[in-house]
């Protein structure tokens, strides 16, 4: 586990096991003063009861003891709570208290111990054993931290059993249970370690692959909406919007405008230059487009050289303005493919569909194409306007003349 080469994730780690503690104190400081409020009462209820010295001289300080420790464990209680509010701030502080409680027990639980040897009363090593196995399954740290605290409450066990008046004659075994229990509790905040650490990394793995399959899942709508080439609207979501905004001006009576935009001559620039050359233009044709209308409105490429334009809430007047001011912005601009500067000009077929006529995308297309057509017969690059009726009528005209309309 190559913990400095993932600074990031150790950091998340750390961040964890702080609150992993934090919630940990939440219960475990309850059952600890339980703990010690009932052993500091019953041991000292020996030193009135009991008529043995020893046991007397051994109960006394241990009550007291247990007494402190209830005391210190509300203490803790006390600032794990305000730890907890503010714990995304700094999770650290959590790793201080945490190594203060441990320190606390460890050094604790060897001095019960050495009571317990000198009078040879209690259970002797085993409370000792008993709380650094229980540092290493309670709080979650690393390795060397683990160490580091087993290593000084063995240390404070091995040199207070030689103090005057507690050294006894001990077997080997004894030491060999001394040295086994911390290693022991060393030994599982490794392994609570290592598990926080991969339940982590597998977190941190989801959470990218979530958020790749999310940008994947965008580009896919991206693409479903949207024009690879110009970056307007496809004609399937153009369709979609003009529904959308027909169906809102029927709740809320309003008139739509629509502007249909076709390149002239755009064939020629594909045939003289390439269709890298007429890409470039459509893309520069879309910008324009796409930059003079209001943010209100819909700009979407209908197919080849074709554009569309929808705008709510606008009368014939209005919509003619923009497309008279579209049509001037597109003859000004100029694109400059391999060194040559093309420029061209297009033509505008516009149509206002009013209250309470029919707002469909047949009425919508049939009246911005005929208008669109009427452009360029009369020569192009100027903006033409026909409505829905003007356009079924010269339709029905050429349909009984047997005309067949081309643009």
């Amino acid at each position: 586990m190559d913990e400095s080469a993932q600074p990031t994730l150790r950091n998340q780690v750390i961040a964890q096991a702080g609150r992993v503690a934090i919630a940990r104190f939440a219960w475990v400081g309850w059952a600890l003063m339980l703990v010690h409020l009932i052993a500091g009462l019953s041991i000292y209820q020996l030193t009135h009861q009991s008529t043995d010295a020893a046991i007397v001289q051994w109960a006394g300080p241990v009550a007291r003891q247990h007494g402190v420790l209830f005391l210190f464990v509300v203490l803790v209680q006390v600032v794990a709570l305000r730890l907890r509010k503010s714990l995304d701030g700094n999770p650290h502080h959590v790793i201080y208290l945490e190594t203060v409680v441990c320190i606390a027990y460890l050094l604790s639980g060897a001095w019960f111990s050495v009571m317990d040897v000198r009078y040879q009363i209690g259970f002797g090593l085993s409370t000792y054993c008993m709380v650094a196995i229980t540092i290493g399954v309670i709080p979650v740290m690393q390795l060397w931290r683990a160490v580091g605290l087993q290593f000084i409450g063995l240390v404070y066990l091995l040199v207070t059993l030689q103090l005057p008046g507690v050294a006894t004659p001990l077997v080997p075994s004894f030491y060999v249970v001394a040295l086994t229990a911390p290693l022991l509790g060393a030994v599982v905040a490794y392994a609570n370690w290592t598990y926080l650490w991969q339940n982590v990394s597998l977190r941190e793995e989801l959470n990218r692959s979530y958020q790749t399959l999310v940008v994947k899942q965008k580009e896919v709508e991206q693409l479903a909406t949207i024009d690879s080439l110009t970056g307007l609207f496809n004609r399937r979501e153009f369709l979609q919007q003009f529904n959308a905004q027909a169906a809102r001006s029927g709740r809320v009576p309003a008139t739509l405008s629509g502007i249909m935009v076709d390149i002239d001559h755009f064939k020629s620039i594909n045939d003289r230059f390439g269709h890298p050359a007429g890409d470039a233009v459509l893309r520069t044709v879309a910008a324009t487009l796409y930059t003079g209308v209001r943010n209100t409105d819909m700009v979407g490429r209908w197919g080849g050289e074709e554009f569309v334009i929808l705008m709510p809430n606008t009368e014939r007047e209005g919509a003619v303005q923009l497309a008279e001011k579209l049509r001037l912005a597109i003859k000004e601009r100029t694109t400059v493919v391999a060194g040559k500067t093309l420029s061209v000009c297009a033509s505008f077929g516009v149509t206002t569909l009013a209250i309470g006529s029919d707002m469909t995308i047949d009425a919508f297309y049939t009246a911005t194409d005929y208008a669109l057509y009427q452009a360029k017969r009369l020569g192009r690059d100027q903006v033409q306007w026909a409505s829905a009726e003007q356009a079924r009528a010269a339709t029905h005209i050429a349909a009984a003349s047997n005309v067949v309309v081309v643009q």
